[in-house]
């Protein structure tokens, strides 16, 4: 059990959303033992207690040694194909276009004639050929252009409604997975993965041999200790082939997978509280300062990241948060460290005119290409971060930094995965009125490949819903 100084900050500022006007900093310092009036006993629960913490440690030298090796590789720039795509740098639109483009509609009408379809269908097939950072990536013009004729042809004859449209443009999820690429709201992904997890729990992988090992996962056992679970990332087609029973230890298991999401979570930019031992909590499902008090309260918190330097075990609770700006928790981070964040990322910009019209850039066009080996922080304290299948975009953003963090262990479920593409815009459709969103920067954090659509794994696969408590139980157990 820790005891923690406060110390005030922030004072007026912090209101509504936030529990109290504080941040807590400085180190934490153990509470005095007891003396036992039992010596053996004493022994013994001593004894106890330094065997758990070795398990403990261990597991983190585990996870620590994973980063070092990803971040010890050799990490090159994307692959020069999906930066090299024919196009006519020169190519853009009209400003009577662009202004077109950027008036939101007043009235989304219920239909339109087939022929304002198809000048929208033409239209969104233009944007993703004059903008898209993965264009090239997912094919480019050959395959574009044959997306385009299909989703003509799956235009109805007559009167067409909005859903029938975004229905129709929805073939090019048979190519593209993106979850950043929008029409409508709707992501571009086929098949979006979901973990399912089992209330099977067991002390060695080698106890369920006989299952798939993708299965076998680390995690936390309702009494606070850390074990192996049963958690599968499927789509629902493949949940339903998962088996029902297994031998697990030599005894025959029944298992009953059950579909876990995060429901119920406080709508909150920023709340600062203490889990039950006194370590700091930081929530937050939004990074969007889309109000002043919001405003106020990023742009302090992104300030103080030096006052949780030295805490012995910090949370940051991510789950649920898809939106805003990493503005602030890269202030955060920085203090945090005593390092700007550097992850292990690879990236091409599309600097298109169009792009560039829409993000007001004055660079010229054409295509910037980068890469970072980045930076694994070293740190003494453990930081506990919370994460679920609707932490996306910045939320990820958010988990991968800390990722880059020694001692850090993520709990909860796989993220959502929307980190393929990245700097997005936004414009609308002028015939059915509907929102078109594209990223206009392609990347590839930590390993090639893409995450879309499945996520990034946690240390330790948790139902989100229980983290809290579990992790909770985790510190009573190892006596954080």
């Amino acid at each position: 059990m820790f005891t923690y100084k406060r110390r005030r900050i922030f004072t007026a500022i912090l209101i509504g959303t936030i529990c109290a006007s504080v941040l807590l900093s400085g180190c934490r310092t153990p509470s005095a033992e007891t003396p036992s009036d039992n010596g053996e006993s004493q022994t013994t629960s001593d004894s106890v207690s330094a065997a758990r913490r070795r398990q403990l440690d261990s597991f983190l030298q585990t996870v620590n040694d994973r980063k070092e090796e990803t971040y010890n590789e050799e990490y090159l720039p994307l692959e020069q194909e999906w930066a090299d795509g024919v196009f006519d740098w020169e190519d853009t639109f009209t400003s009577e276009e662009m202004d077109q483009l950027l008036t939101p509609q007043q009235d989304i009408p219920e239909r339109m004639p087939n022929e304002t379809a198809r000048q929208d269908v033409q239209l969104f097939f233009r944007l993703l050929r004059q903008g898209y950072g993965g264009y090239d990536y997912f094919g480019g013009e050959e395959v574009f252009d044959q997306l385009e004729r299909k989703a003509l042809e799956a235009l109805p004859d007559g009167w067409v409604t909005p859903g029938q449209l975004i229905e129709a443009v929805g073939c090019v999820k048979e190519v593209v997975t993106d979850n950043n690429l929008k029409i409508g709201g709707v992501p571009m992904v086929q098949n979006q993965y979901e973990t399912w997890f089992s209330e099977v729990y067991f002390d060695r992988p080698e106890d369920a041999e006989e299952l798939d090992s993708e299965w076998i996962r680390p995690s936390i056992a309702p009494d606070g200790r850390l074990c192996y679970t049963l958690a599968a990332v499927v789509t629902d087609e493949q949940a339903g082939q998962l088996p029902d029973e297994a031998v697990i230890g030599g005894e025959n298991v029944s298992i009953d997978w059950q579909k876990w999401a995060c429901t119920g979570l406080e709508d909150t930019v920023l709340s600062v509280t203490e889990l039950p031992n006194g370590a700091p909590l930081l929530a937050s499902r939004s990074m969007l300062a889309d109000n002043d008090q919001h405003s106020v309260q990023l742009d302090a918190m992104a300030r103080v990241g030096a006052d949780y330097r030295d805490a012995p075990l910090l949370v940051w609770d991510l789950r649920s948060n898809s939106g805003g700006s990493d503005s602030y928790f890269r202030g955060w981070f920085a203090g945090f460290t005593g390092m700007n964040p550097d992850v292990k990322v690879s990236y091409a910009a599309r600097l298109t005119p169009l792009n560039k019209y829409l993000l007001n850039f004055v660079l010229a066009a054409g295509w910037y290409v980068d890469y970072s080996e980045g930076l694994l922080n070293y740190r003494d304290g453990i930081t506990f971060v919370l994460q679920d299948s609707e932490t996306a975009d910045i939320g990820e953003s958010m988990v991968n930094q800390l990722r880059s963090v020694t001692n850090t262990l993520t709990v909860g479920s796989n993220t959502k995965g929307a980190m393929l593409t990245a700097n997005t815009v936004n414009v609308r459709l002028p015939g059915s009125g509907l929102e078109v969103q594209w990223g206009i920067k392609l990347q590839q954090v930590e390993k090639i490949g893409n995450p879309d659509g499945y996520g990034v794994q946690p240390d330790l696969w948790v139902p989100p819903e229980m983290a809290m408590e579990r992790l909770e139980k985790l510190c009573a157990y190892y006596q954080l």
